[in-house]
């Protein structure tokens, strides 16, 4: 018998491994490339958010106090913890004096003292969210409404140019989050 042998032409068994091995080494590498670049994004985007998400609130706690009649120390409906502390300053409270809506939306001057309120503070259960409370008069048509404005509340403070309410006439507002 004569059997003639081919050489074929193949890796061996150490090449293979080999080339394998290196081609796991440049998979590894680029998947932690890969996962680093994908860990900064998301903290970019958290920061972004949260940066976003304060800027809102400012805005509109800004606008209130402009849109307010008056800074005032309590309100007739509202919460024995729902006051602004004026003699400690900072305060970490706002209480703001609006003008009742009537059905138009139009704000209205009210009969004697039925105006609407808006109360800033921290959420006395959740200490680190920023909580904005509406509270209307009967003849208002406002609606009652508690929103959570910001959730990562580190610093709340207001601070007042008087510590006599009907004297207010600057307010300063910090608010420091988580993160």
């Amino acid at each position: 018998m004569n059997t003639a042998f081919r050489k074929i032409s193949a890796f061996s068994l150490v090449e293979l491994v080999t080339s394998m091995a290196i081609f796991g080494l440049i998979a590894l590498m680029v998947g932690s490339i890969y996962l680093a670049h994908f860990r900064l994004f998301s903290n970019q985007n958290k920061i972004i958010d949260v940066s976003n998400e304060n800027k809102i609130a400012l805005d509109e706690i800004t606008n209130q106090i402009r849109e307010s009649k008056a800074v005032v120390a309590t309100c007739p409906n509202c919460a024995p913890d729902d006051t602004t502390d004026l003699l400690n300053q900072p305060s970490s409270k706002i209480v703001l004096e609006l003008w009742p809506l009537n059905q138009n939306g139009e704000p209205f001057e009210p009969a004697g003292s039925a105006f609407d309120y808006v109360v800033y503070k921290r959420d006395a259960v959740d200490n680190t969210k920023l909580v904005k409370k509406v509270i209307p008069d009967a003849a208002s048509t406002r609606r009652q409404d508690e929103d959570v404005l910001i959730k990562e509340v580190d610093l709340l403070s207001f601070t007042f140019n008087s510590t006599i309410a009907s004297q207010v006439s600057q307010v300063e507002t910090t608010i420091t989050t988580k993160g």
